[in-house]
């Protein structure tokens, strides 16, 4: 069985980060002023995916599995509900969508000057794609391709993700 605690190649040799995770979100909301849930959950995923193919250590410490929309955090249902994210539910067709606002309350400092390009890097390919766009995107890339539906996706394959 899978422990969360040690690092391994499912959390990319890092612990679960909290705090860091909060700012993550806040600061994706800063620079992205439409950010919803599946857009958020798949950004997070290339940020730990390049933090890792870099420096081969992730930001967050998730664990991400294969999932019809793309990479998914184990727990995703618990992030929306962090102390420190500030997030607005919407009623949409059918669905309630998750809406990710700026907490003025987290100090980006605490971000590295790695994780911040890291951060930057994702934001300036990502910004204008539509949640769709990501999912389909994500599709394309080997880790996504060489795992099963509910499959942890390693970050050894995420290694491979395509250059941006």
């Amino acid at each position: 069985m899978l422990s969360l605690k040690e690092l391994s190649d499912a959390n990319g040799m890092m612990q679960l980060d909290i705090p860091k995770l909060e700012l993550i979100i806040s600061y994706y909301a800063s620079k992205i002023k439409m950010l919803y849930k599946v857009k958020l959950m798949k950004m997070l995923w290339y940020a730990d995916s390049l933090s890792f193919k870099n420096y081969q250590r992730t930001i967050t410490g998730l664990v991400y599995c294969h999932d019809s929309m793309g990479a998914l955090p184990i727990g995703h249902y618990k992030i929306v509900g962090l102390q420190n994210v500030n997030m607005q539910e919407e009623d949409g067709f059918e669905i309630t969508k998750y809406h990710f606002l700026v907490n003025e309350n987290i100090d980006e400092n605490i971000l590295s000057t790695e994780e911040r390009n890291v951060l930057d890097a994702v934001i300036n390919k990502f910004n204008s794609f539509k949640s769709q766009e990501i999912v389909e995107y994500m599709h394309e890339e080997i880790a996504y391709k060489k795992t099963n539906d509910k499959e942890i996706i390693p970050f050894s394959l995420a290694r491979q993700i395509k250059d941006f």
